[in-house]
């Protein structure tokens, strides 16, 4: 389906109202147990209006894994859809600890605006706002915390380096858990980029995906 960024807005700020209300914790990191999709980016930027931090997980990736990360994140709530409780139940987690995206993704606005920016004054701006896990090639994988100050400098550089302007419409392939997709992701924010995900169906045959651009 197609979004615009008004309903990219309204959907987020939905879900930072949502989380809100499970709780005044702020500045943790709240797991996203979604494939990329509309949902994982209303997820990402839902998290970020809320004050907290994202952590996308590799839903794909073996249980063991999975849990060694969300043990290490010690997470408040987990971000998900109603198709991905029975995994994380398997896991351990109830679904009092589950919060599904498509709560947020309704026509309704369920927000109050100054509310949720005012709670905002309370970040500043070397407080982590994604939580990246390393490939775990020691066993354990370990996360890693952005902040908002180096990723702001970070997307500076590459609009300057790369020329861009914002009218670039973007084929979306790295995957939500590596650091490639925090590029794309706020090229997109930040700019107004078009951002089209690529589908997991030909993002690892050459030629799908050459016909799919």
């Amino acid at each position: 389906g197609e979004y615009t960024f008004a309903q990219l807005e309204r959907f987020a700020k939905n879900l930072a109202t949502l989380i809100v209300k499970r709780g005044d914790f702020i500045r943790k990191p709240i797991p996203v147990f979604l494939p990329k999709s509309m949902g994982n980016i209303v997820a990402n930027v839902g998290i970020l209006y809320s004050g907290n931090a994202y952590a996308n997980l590799d839903y794909k990736s073996p249980a063991q894994r999975v849990k060694g990360m969300l043990d290490n994140l010690a997470p408040e709530i987990i971000i998900t859809s109603a198709a991905h409780i029975p995994a994380l139940e398997a896991l351990g987690y109830s679904k009092d600890k589950l919060l599904l995206v498509e709560e947020a993704m309704v026509i309704e606005t369920l927000y109050d605006n100054q509310a949720l920016l005012k709670r905002l004054d309370r970040i500043i701006d070397t407080d982590p706002y994604c939580i990246i896990h390393t490939s775990g090639s020691t066993g354990i994988p370990k996360g890693v915390g952005l902040s908002h100050r180096s990723t702001i400098d970070f997307i500076d550089w590459s609009f300057d380096t790369l020329n861009l302007d914002g009218n670039e419409v973007m084929a979306s392939l790295a995957p939500i858990y590596f650091d490639a997709y925090t590029l794309e992701f706020w090229m997109m924010l930040s700019k107004g980029s078009t951002w089209v995900v690529v589908p997991d169906s030909c993002a690892t045959f050459p030629v799908k995906l050459v016909e799919f651009i």
